[in-house]
Formats: structure tokens, sequence, C-alpha cells
């Protein structure tokens, strides 16, 4: 029996337990090194930490979309518990923040009244 689960099977109620650090592996692109999430795996999100199950698996499953910073990545992970160790599905592929544009600028409400006053739009 792996040691996390020894030490999970110890447990009685009301106690709680240090598993370890885990383990992060899988393969990384330059969007998660700059991230660090090579080191740390994933990194907390900040409207949940909630992950699937997979029972064909047998293991936690993770996506990215942080709100905050790094901001969108869209990385993927499973965790297992037994070997205490996050892997990287899915390495992020979109832009970091602050790189992504519009492709034009969306309207305002102001600007929108003004171009329909320009135009003479809701006259009779």
């Amino acid at each position: 029996m792996p040691a996390v689960l020894k030490k999970l099977a110890a447990l009685k109620p009301n106690q709680a337990v240090l598993l370890g650090k885990a383990d992060v592996v899988g393969v990384f692109n330059g969007t998660a090194k700059k991230y660090d999430l090579h080191r740390t795996g994933p990194k907390g999100c900040d409207f949940t930490i909630k992950m699937c199950w997979a029972p064909d698996r047998k293991r936690g499953l993770f996506c990215g979309a942080n709100h905050g910073v790094p901001h969108r990545l869209n990385d993927v992970w499973e965790f297992d518990l037994p070997s205490l160790s996050w892997a990287m599905l899915y390495a992020p592929d979109n832009p970091p923040s602050g790189t992504a544009t519009w492709a034009r600028t969306p309207p305002t409400a102001s600007s929108r009244t003004a171009s329909s006053s320009r135009s003479g739009a809701g006259r009779r």
C-alpha cells in the first residue's frame, strides 16, 4: 500500500494529516514554464478549487481558467492521490495575459448613441 494511503487509512475522526509535497510531471511548454507550472503544478483558481472524479482513471481532474494571474490558462491536470502527483494532461496554449487583443473595439452605449444620432437613426 502506498505511503499516502497508509496515512489516510490511519486517520481517526476529526484528525488531519500532512501528506507531503506532490510531484509534478508532464510535458511543459513555454507558457507553462513562464508561470512555474512545471514546479508548482496547477495554480488555484479563484472561482473554485473543485475537481471532478474520473472513475475510469481513478484520478481527479482539474482545469485552469483562473480569473487572476495567470489569466485564463487552459491547462488540464489530473491528480493521483496514492502517488501524490499532479500530471499535466494538456499544456496551456493560449497567450498569456495582456497579449490578447480585440479584433475591433466593442462599441459602448455612448458610441452607439452618438453614431445613431449622426446617421439619422431614430429621426422621422
